[in-house]
């Protein structure tokens, strides 16, 4: 594979600056990071080994991944489900959640989250003693969390209230905030381990900065794959779909809000939705999406689509 080098990452920034058309998807975003992971399997299981603690790990305790929903050679074939759900060795299991709104939104999620991943993924017919054997964790990686001191890492566990006893040892749930890690890597004010840069890295908003935070703790041939895998995420249509979605989504939802304060709730809702989605449409056709694409995330037919690129 070809050798990056950082002047030709800063040509790839370059032409997303000056462009309408392209731009750097976080990875952060879920089908982004599932994506990466795929790609990077051996430094995405080093992160995990070490963001779980997991001490007498070997190199035979292989990774896998759960569900087949993680590598998909079609967007027919890919799953609303974003959750990785993973298995090291035989014994322990690990569900990876990426939250991207504000932590207070998915704090009741978590617990949900841990008992599918301990109820559903176990095999038929598992009794206690053989569940007793098994590890659990959550790895939950939160964005945008907005209490200023919390610590970039707590950990929960599972305990009796009358004598505060550990009710389920081998269950932890791992809450990582990518703000707090961002800013210790920026402010130096200590030193960070490998599972910590990379979720650092999980931040970068361009490609040169990520080059820069990953060449820190990967090989100079982990790093150009990892990088490789990058840019062609970035050009998969799939995600690149995906990814317009969930920004239409959400600049929907904040313009109906401000409309609705400044026009009354019904009134508001209805007029933002249309105006918003209008514009929202006109932005997408000028980065070339096709109109069935278009159709696909706003709910508008094509022949409303095309009459919009005309009028546009």
């Amino acid at each position: 594979m070809k050798k990056i080098t950082k002047e030709y990452l800063e040509k790839l920034d370059k032409k997303i600056t000056e462009s309408e058309e392209l731009e750097f998807i976080p990875l952060t975003f879920d089908y982004a990071l599932k994506n990466i992971a795929a790609k990077n399997q051996k430094i995405f299981r080093r992160f995990i080994v070490e963001t779980t603690h997991l001490e007498n790990i070997t190199d035979k305790d292989k990774m896998s991944f759960l569900d087949k929903e993680l590598i998909k050679s079609t967007a027919k074939e890919q799953a609303r489900e974003v959750d990785f759900y993973l298995r090291i060795g035989d014994n322990i299991l690990i569900d990876v959640e990426m939250n991207r709104k504000g932590y207070k939104y998915v704090k009741e999620r978590n617990a949900i989250y841990i008992a599918k991943l301990i109820t559903l993924k176990l095999e038929v017919n598992t009794n206690y003693r053989e569940m007793k054997k098994k590890e659990f964790y959550q790895v939950n990686i939160n964005e945008n969390e907005s209490k200023n001191n919390v610590l970039p890492e707590r950990e929960m566990e599972l305990r009796y209230l009358d004598n505060n006893e550990d009710a389920f040892p081998n269950f932890k749930i791992l809450l990582k905030n990518l703000d707090r890690y961002r800013e210790l890597w920026y402010n130096k004010s200590r030193k960070l381990k490998f599972d910590e840069i990379f979720l650092v890295a999980l931040t970068s908003k361009s490609y040169i900065e990520l080059y820069n935070i990953l060449k820190t703790i990967l090989s100079d041939d982990e790093l150009n794959d990892f990088m490789w895998s990058v840019i062609e995420m970035n050009e998969d249509n799939f995600i690149l779909h995906e990814w317009q979605k969930e920004k239409f989504d959400k600049l929907i939802a904040e313009n109906m809000k401000e409309d609705a304060t400044k026009e009354g709730l019904e009134q508001g809702l209805e007029k933002g939705r249309e105006e918003n989605k209008i514009e929202m449409i006109k932005a997408m056709l000028k980065k070339g999406i096709t109109y069935q694409d278009i159709s696909d995330i706003s709910g508008k037919s094509i022949e409303e689509i095309k009459e919009i690129d005309k009028n546009k």
